[in-house]
Parts: C-alpha cells; sequence; structure tokens
C-alpha cells in the first residue's frame, strides 16, 4: 500500500470509531431508543456488546467466514442517520453516520468495505467490554465519556501513523519498535528476540514529533475553566447587558434578534474541549436571562424544537425527557461557536464532542461543518483589515467594499448566510439544506478565496505580484499566474481565510468574534 493509501486506512478507523463511540454514548444515555424500542434493543450496539462478551466467555473463537458483526454495526449506523421506522428513529442525519462521498469521503470508503467476524470481532470486543485485573466485568458504560476521553483520543491518533515494516521488528522495554537482524538477532535494543512485526506487514506506531508539529495537547480542565473565566464570562456579561439595553430600548422582538448573536471560536481547537466549556457557560447565562426576563421569540423557537422533538416518538409506548437547558445548549452550539484546526481529524473529534454534549433525542446532529471547519488558521488571512494594510487603503474603505464586485458577491450571497443562521436543523431535511447552502456560498466565494490565497502566499514570498488582487477587470483569478505561483508556496498547508470561511462575520458594524479562546503558547516563543 502507498503511504496515501495507509493515510486513508487510518482516518477510516479513527472515523468508525468516532461513529461507534457516538451510537454507544447516545445508548446508554437512553437518547436512541434502547429499552424504549426492543426491535431497536435487538439490534442495538449494547446488544452486541453481551453477545461478543458471551462469546469470549464461553470460550468461542470469532470465525473469518462471517461477516455479521460488521453488517450488523453498519445496517444499525445507515438505521440511525437515515431513520428507521420499525426501531423508532427518526432520521438523526450527521456528517459522522454519513455515506455520502460529496459529504464523508471517510464515510464513504467505509461503506465500500467489509471486514470478517475474526477482524472485526475482537476489535468490537476490546472497544465495548471493560476489562479489569479479575477478567472482563461487561459491556463499558459509556454515561461517561465527555471531553477528557475525548482529549485523551486527541493527543492519541496525532502520534500514531500506518506503516508497512521495511524488515522484522521487536520492541524494547519501552514498548519502541526496534529492527531485528535477518538472523533473528536484534540490532538494537536487548528486549527478547521475538518478531512482533514481519517485514512487509502493516503496523501502527508512534508519529515522531507530531504533537509538536501540529501544537497538539490537551489542555487540563482547571486551566481550561481559568481561562473561560479571564476571556468568556466578561465577554458574556457585555452580551447580557446588550440583551437587557435592546430589550429596554426596542423591544423584546430586538432583544431575541440578538440573543444568540455571541460569537466565540477557537481557532486552534483540537478536542473541542474550550468549546464544550464555552457552550455550557453560555448556555447558562442566557438560560437565567430567559428565566428571569421571558423573550417570546426565543421561548418560541425552544417550544418548536421540543415540539419537533417529541414529535418523532409519536408512535412510541415512551418519549424521553428532553429538558430545556438541552434544547437551548444545542442552539447555542449551533449559532454561536466557532472553530478550526489543522487537522481534519482533530476537526471530527472536535465535531463528535459537540454533537455528544448537545444531543437532542429526535432532533437531527446539527450541522456543524459550517461552525467547525479544518484550516490554518495562522497561515491565511484572518481580517479585511490586513488586505487595506497591504495596500494602504483608506480606513474608512476597509470591509468588501475594497472589491467593487466582490461586495457585489456578498450582497448576493447575504440571504444564503441569514438562512443558514435562521435554520434551526430541526429535521434532516434542513440539515441537508444547510449542507448544499454552504457549499453554495463556498463556491460563489471561490474568486475571493483565490485573491486571498495570492495574498498569503505574498508573505512567503516576496515575487509574488499582488496587483491582481484588487483589479476588477480581472474575471479569474485562479487563471493568473500569480495565483499557481500562490498554490506552489501554500503547498505544504492549507490556510484558512476566515472571511470565507465565516462571512457573516464580517458584514454589517460588529465584526469578527467577541472572544476567542484557547490553548495558550505551550513552548517558550524565541524571535
Amino acid at each position: 500500500p502507498t503511504k496515501e493509501e495507509l493515510d486513508q486506512t487510518y482516518e477510516m478507523a479513527l472515523f468508525l470509531l468516532y461513529r461507534l463511540l457516538f451510537i454507544a454514548y447516545a445508548e446508554d444515555e437512553e437518547f436512541l431508543p434502547r429499552r424504549r424500542n426492543g426491535r431497536y434493543d435487538q439490534h442495538s450496539l449494547k446488544q452486541k456488546a453481551h453477545d461478543l462478551h458471551e462469546l469470549v466467555q464461553e470460550g468461542r473463537e470469532f470465525d473469518d467466514s462471517f461477516y455479521d458483526h460488521w453488517d450488523d454495526v453498519m445496517r444499525l449506523s445507515r438505521a440511525i442517520h437515515n431513520g428507521h421506522e420499525e426501531l423508532g428513529l427518526p432520521a438523526y442525519e450527521g456528517r459522522i453516520l454519513s455515506e455520502d462521498a460529496d459529504v464523508s469521503e471517510a464515510g464513504a470508503r467505509l461503506a465500500d468495505i467489509r471486514l470478517n467476524n475474526a477482524e472485526f470481532g475482537p476489535v468490537l470486543f476490546r472497544l465495548l467490554i471493560d476489562e479489569n485485573e479479575d477478567g472482563y466485568q461487561g459491556p463499558v458504560d459509556f454515561r461517561n465519556i465527555g471531553v477528557r476521553e475525548f482529549g485523551v483520543i486527541y493527543e492519541g491518533l496525532l502520534e500514531s501513523e500506518l506503516s508497512v515494516a521495511e524488515q522484522p521488528l521487536t520492541t524494547d522495554e519501552e514498548d519502541h519498535y526496534q529492527p531485528v537482524e535477518s538472523g533473528g538477532q536484534q540490532t538494537l535494543g536487548d528486549n527478547s528476540q521475538d518478531v512482533v512485526v514481519q517485514e512487509g506487514e502493516v503496523y501502527l506506531h508512534g508519529q515522531s514529533g507530531e504533537r509538536k508539529a501540529t501544537g497538539a495537547y490537551y489542555t487540563k480542565s482547571r486551566f481550561v475553566e481559568h481561562l473561560l473565566n479571564n476571556s468568556l464570562d466578561p465577554a458574556l456579561d457585555d452580551h447580557i447587558e446588550r440583551i437587557e439595553r435592546l430589550r429596554e430600548e426596542e423591544g423584546e422582538n430586538a432583544a431575541a434578534r440578538a440573543f444568540f448573536d455571541i460569537r466565540v471560536s477557537d481557532i486552534a481547537m483540537g478536542s473541542g474541549h474550550f468549546l464544550v466549556g464555552a457552550v455550557d457557560r453560555i448556555e447558562s447565562k442566557l438560560y437565567k436571562y430567559l428565566t428571569e426576563n421571558p423573550l417570546t421569540p426565543v421561548q418560541q423557537e425552544l417550544d418548536n424544537l421540543e415540539d419537533t422533538a417529541l414529535s418523532a416518538f409519536d408512535n412510541e409506548e415512551y418519549a424521553p425527557n428532553i429538558e430545556r437547558g438541552q434544547l437551548l445548549r444545542r442552539q447555542v452550539a449551533r449559532r454561536c461557536i466557532y472553530g478550526a484546526d489543522l487537522n481534519p481529524l482533530s476537526t471530527e473529534l472536535a465535531r463528535l464532542s459537540i454533537w455528544v454534549h448537545t444531543f437532542v433525542p429526535g432532533l437531527p446532529l446539527t450541522f456543524l461543518d459550517y461552525n467547525l471547519v479544518t484550516g490554518d488558521s495562522l497561515a491565511g488571512i484572518g481580517t479585511l483589515d490586513e488586505i487595506a494594510e497591504e495596500f494602504g487603503a483608506d480606513p474608512s474603505r476597509i470591509g468588501w467594499g475594497l472589491f467593487p464586485e466582490l461586495e457585489d458577491t456578498m450582497d448576493e450571497i447575504s440571504e444564503e448566510i441569514e438562512q443558514i443562521g435562521r435554520r434551526a436543523d430541526s429535521d434532516a431535511e434542513q440539515v441537508r439544506e444547510a449542507r448544499e447552502t454552504r457549499a453554495d456560498i463556498e463556491e460563489k466565494l471561490a474568486q475571493v478565496e483565490a485573491r486571498f490565497d495570492i495574498l498569503a502566499a505574498s508573505r512567503v514570498d516576496d515575487d509574488i505580484d499582488t496587483e491582481g488582487i484588487l483589479d476588477t477587470s480581472v474575471d479569474s483569478v485562479t487563471d493568473l499566474p500569480s495565483y499557481e505561483r500562490a498554490q506552489e508556496v501554500l503547498d505544504s498547508t492549507d490556510p484558512l481565510h476566515f472571511p470565507i470561511a465565516f462571512p457573516e462575520l464580517f458584514t454589517g458594524e460588529n465584526n469578527g468574534f467577541d472572544t476567542i479562546i484557547g490553548n495558550p503558547p505551550w513552548e517558550e516563543a524565541t524571535l
């Protein structure tokens, strides 16, 4: 296999892990209809765990001639994604469950393979069954999973990669792989001469230096709380004051329109630890305000979401309890939270963290592809001010007005941007519409993004001509030699241009984020 194929395989494995963790958590929290629908119980991941536990306890082997463990898990995943009336499942949608290549390439590749029981059974068993010193106790209780566990996955996933062994390998005392000579003697280390990886086999190993190369470190909870206390809390206090001022001066409709208008970002979000904390802080403050100062439009929005969620269980004997805070927390994640990370696997993990933390039974997984994105936040254009400074533009022209025809483009997509903001993702159709709208916005901003690529690359290569960026007569910037050179310069990174990724933040008077949270510098910077 090639390096690309190995990387794709690793991505598929992690994607499947995320999917299984989500389903296992949702079942144990009884967000999925476990214990409310007998047919679902028979097909649940928890029942699969009991079956695997019983099989191993009996001393039976996994059969390499059958594929039922893989097929069962994939059928369950499809049922949760698409909806399944007999199992009491509405369509939950969600990128993590999708097999559509336009939504998830890893999900589509997973749908094209099958692992036999001998290949998949032991892996599924180790994930779903808890083991202690006295032996196997039984299925894991996934209700306790949270950002702490995702943080452990986050640090681990960026330390590992798949490779093909070029010679037989053994391990040393610290469990590091070491080569073995063809005669069986180790060339390094003094461990036993047992070969643990044969020549030509694929193996998983640490990726030297990767955590520092990508800035991947999991931040302890106490530090997260301290940073939120000193960054988000003041911004939240200002936001609450603004809502109250609008309510007093312009009425509850004006206050309701601004209710979710606080924008919080982590531009190196990792597993989403800071963002999950931010969701809780914002939800708590907004819930307290609503309790003391009810806003009819906001209450109606939450009422509509609750009605939609409960309607999914009209044909079920029991409906799950849905709390007001759950609904509000879901809307906060959908409308107030933004994030970026250089590693696409971290982006998926952050989305999973938010989904797990804000899941509401009966409502689809929110469209977080728009809010949480992959890209290098240091390499791209952060604000429109940067462009004005580059060309010495009049400060009064700072904004999309720097590009007359691009300002027209923003006017054209403004309604689409507003539509995404208004959508509550209350059903699977709305989630699909949001995804299509986002794709349309990206297509219309493609030429703007090309201009930003040129400007970002010019910071690295002084010879890149940036004059074409403001030339309104250029129809296709991607045909310019300066653009081709920019792509060569930027080949090793994936620049994230914030005005392109989040265009709604760069229109109107209140541009940008209210606060940016995240991990502080983790190593001394020397200039």
